[in-house]
């Protein structure tokens, strides 16, 4: 009976094991530090997890570049109350080759002068915006007041495309008012979280598969025969 169990208990781990192999990354997988920046710069620079490229955070082109210590700032957002398509910051995130990316939340700070944005989106895309997902929508309060957010992004699981993600303000009191990025104080910059794992090749999915078919075989055989099964294994591995 030992054996039995001794036998299943080591097929159970040596599946989870593969399984677990595979995961090579997690939590802040893109990283933007704008805390020592003036915020007129061009673009700022990410950090990546291992086997992740990301490109640097930049505005869109209907965007004027605006000073901010610790920030990425911008002017020139639409005074429309609908999403112009130029009024925006972005960055994209790729997974290296035989890689796939579980995207779960984006974290930032965020704040208007008392002329910016009244509305801010994001949308992301996996095909250069021919087509998108509205991950967030936010009104911004009538206030210069720094606020947090945590993102959870849907739809964004195993993937191996590059991701876009853009931030849309709209809705200004006037074109020159300002709204930056910040970093959300908990996670000391503007952060993407998410896993990066091994895509497993074909003949490790076929051992996975295999071992978990053996296994879900010898626990019907025995609950199946009972004891009759215990007793006949017990024999013949003694």
């Amino acid at each position: 009976m030992k054996r039995v169990y001794a036998v299943g208990l080591r097929l159970f781990a040596w599946t989870a094991w593969i399984l677990s192999s595979t995961l090579v990354g997690n939590a802040g997988i893109v990283t933007f530090d704008v805390s020592s920046q003036p915020g007129n710069q061009a673009s700022t620079s990410p950090v990546v997890a291992p086997n992740v490229f990301a490109t640097s955070l930049v505005r869109g082109p209907g965007l004027n570049t605006s000073s901010g210590i610790g920030s990425f700032n911008a002017s020139g957002f639409t005074t429309m109350p609908s999403i112009d398509l130029t009024d925006y910051f972005q960055f994209t995130v790729t997974a290296a080759p035989g890689y796939a990316l579980d995207l779960e939340d984006l974290v930032l700070g965020e704040r208007r002068s008392l002329s910016g944005v009244r509305e801010f989106q994001i949308r992301t895309s996996l095909d250069q915006f021919s087509t998108f997902t509205s991950q967030y929508s936010f009104s911004v309060p009538d206030s210069d007041a720094l606020r947090d957010h945590s993102i959870s992004l849907t739809g964004l699981s195993g993937v191996t495309d590059t991701v876009d993600i853009r931030i849309y303000g709209f809705a200004a009191e006037s074109s020159a008012g300002t709204w930056r990025l910040v970093h959300h104080p908990d996670y000391g910059g503007i952060v993407l979280n998410g896993t990066v794992a091994a895509v497993p090749e074909p003949s490790s999915a076929l051992l996975i598969g295999t071992a978990m078919m053996g296994g879900f075989w010898f626990r019907r055989r025995m609950v199946r025969r009972g004891g009759e099964s215990l007793h006949f294994l017990d024999k013949n591995l003694d």
